[in-house]
């Protein structure tokens, strides 16, 4: 199989290539390599490449900065992934499209279902919902992967900003009112790579698909697990504090959704795997952090 990761440089996709590389032949360009907002981009990509299957990890992500600049998210997020799409439909790739959480708008009770009406309440949940409808609409060999709160040893994330914040001891002040479950970079990365196999083995999973982790944590439970963790692994001062405060007391500039909590039944079911403990990856992600701190 001839694997094209696209958005190869960020979370999933360095995630990806660890690991994809042993059983298939990856081509992982970075976006200054392939820019998805330019279909002659794609499409000359795709004649070059000719991928078996083809991952779609790139995405616009700020999402505060995405409220001032709705057309570059638009581009990156919804084009960007009607593109793929296109190319995909003319080369016979599958398509598995990577989305996110952002696509509801947080006020059910209970975690979220495929089939759960979408109302994103940001740009970038806009922008990423169309990308979804685009890339459904154009090809039927498409898996939409929804997953939510991503973290990994690289890039930028949440588990990276507390250990940042952390190691300059103090007080840290962290949302406890918005809820999700956050998934490792690695085990999305894992998922995805059964998903391959399975086209190769000419079962194809079609359509909308969750994968989450476990338990169920908020924000500031998150940061916490992070500082303690960190804290016995001797990476963060004992003296570093966290406080909960409210997203209204946050401020943020976009709206997040208060519930993020995606069920993954439906996928798990499908490829026979358990949903993974997320605790387990953030102290494996500051493992491979220890390093980069005691040289810095």
């Amino acid at each position: 199989m001839r694997v094209l990761i696209i958005g190869g440089s960020g979370q999933v996709g360095t995630a990806l290539q660890r690991v994809a590389i042993s059983q298939a032949e990856v081509i992982a360009p970075g976006s200054r390599e392939l820019d998805v907002r330019s279909k002659a981009e794609v499409e000359s990509a795709f004649a070059k490449y000719r991928p078996d299957a083809v991952v779609n990890a790139a995405a616009y992500t700020a999402v505060d900065r995405a409220e001032d600049e709705p057309d570059l998210a638009w581009r990156t997020n919804a084009e960007g992934a009607g593109h793929i799409a296109s190319a995909c439909k003319h080369t016979g790739a599958y398509l598995i499209h990577l989305s996110t959480d952002y696509v509801f708008d947080g006020t059910k009770t209970g975690a979220y279902v495929e089939s759960d009406a979408t109302n994103p309440q940001s740009v970038y949940g806009r922008s990423k919902l169309a990308g979804e409808n685009a890339a459904l609409a154009t090809w039927q060999r498409t898996l939409v992967l929804r997953v939510s709160w991503v973290f990994s040893d690289s890039g930028a994330n949440f588990v990276k900003t507390i250990l940042r914040l952390a190691r300059g001891g103090g007080e840290l002040k962290v949302v406890d009112d918005q809820w999700g479950t956050p998934c490792p970079a690695r085990a999305i990365s894992d998922v995805i790579l059964e998903l391959i196999a399975r086209h190769e083995r000419g079962s194809s999973l079609q359509g909308i698909y969750h994968f989450a982790t476990r338990p169920v944590t908020n924000w500031f439970a998150f940061a916490r697990e992070v500082v303690v963790t960190g804290q016995s692994m001797g990476l963060l001062p004992k003296e570093t504090s966290i406080r909960a405060i409210t997203t209204r007391e946050f401020a943020a500039r976009a709206p997040r959704p208060s519930n993020s909590v995606l069920d993954s039944t439906r996928l798990c079911r499908a490829i026979g795997v358990e949903a993974p403990d997320w605790r387990d990856d953030v102290r494996w992600t500051l493992e491979r952090l220890a390093s980069t701190i005691a040289d810095g």
